[in-house]
Parts: C-alpha cells; sequence; structure tokens
C-alpha cells in the first residue's frame, strides 16, 4: 500500500513530510506513557463549565507536539501606554526573544493517532489471548477424550 502524503498537491507533487521521510511512528514507549495519563476533573472557573482532561504538563511528557504552549510570566515586560485621552494604562508588552515554555493545554485532536496506536496494541493482545484459549480448549478436548 502506498503512504498517504499529507496534502492532495502533496501527492501529485510527490513533495511532503511522507515523501521526504520526514516522519516519526508511535512508539511502544509513548503508548505506555499515554495509557499511564490520569485523566482529572478541572472545575469550572471564570464562569466556564468544568470538563475532564488531562494536566498538559503531563501531556508534554510523553510528547510536547500534543499540546499548546503559551508564555511564561516573565516573557512580558510592563509599559505604561498613553491612551491618547489623557489616560496612562500599564500593559502586557511580551519580550521580543519570549519562548512559548508553559505548557498551557492538551491539544486533544492530536492524541487520536495515540487512541490508534493503543487500540492496534490491544487488538494484537486480544488475538493472541485467541489463539492461547484456542489451544488450551483443544488440550482439554484432547485429556478429556484420552478418558
Amino acid at each position: 500500500m502506498e503512504p498517504a502524503f499529507s496534502t492532495p498537491q502533496d501527492a501529485i507533487a510527490g513533495v511532503g513530510p511522507l515523501a521526504a521521510g520526514d516522519v516519526d511512528e508511535v512508539g511502544p514507549d509513548q503508548v505506555d506513557a499515554f495509557l499511564e495519563l490520569r485523566p482529572v476533573w478541572y472545575p469550572p472557573a471564570g464562569g466556564s463549565a468544568g470538563h475532564w482532561g488531562f494536566p498538559a504538563e503531563a501531556v508534554a511528557e510523553i510528547d510536547p507536539r500534543l499540546v499548546h504552549f503559551t508564555y511564561a510570566e516573565e516573557a512580558y515586560d510592563e509599559a505604561e501606554v498613553d491612551l491618547g485621552d489623557g489616560r496612562i494604562r500599564t500593559a502586557r508588552i511580551l519580550k521580543p526573544d519570549a519562548r512559548r515554555t508553559v505548557a498551557g493545554g492538551v491539544a486533544y485532536d492530536r492524541m487520536t493517532v495515540l487512541l490508534h496506536a493503543v487500540a492496534k496494541r490491544q487488538q494484537a493482545e486480544l488475538e493472541t489471548l485467541e489463539d492461547e484459549l484456542c489451544l488450551l480448549a483443544a488440550r482439554v478436548e484432547g485429556l478429556e477424550d484420552s478418558r
């Protein structure tokens, strides 16, 4: 089966991450770590409803590509801004060299790939157990026939 391309245009042009071989696959360690994630309840705050989720920091340890990063407080300077009508306001200004270093939220839409890897692993385990069960059933049948 031919690999899929990133976009239809990539498929036509024969370019893109897959064509360049610049892709990663989900490894068994990532699947193990994903299964160890602990769901937590985030209570309502600031007028929003509460929700279930995973701590972004824990998800970032598995794979930072599964997290939306934001800026730390020290990435900002404070400056006085003249609003033009005699009012002055203090504003937070992002420093030019600021980097997004704080795990701000989980990119749940990207987690489906890990769920697929979990399902594939569980399917393989299920098939192995079914094979073992068939072998055991045949042995029991053989023992019963020899009585």
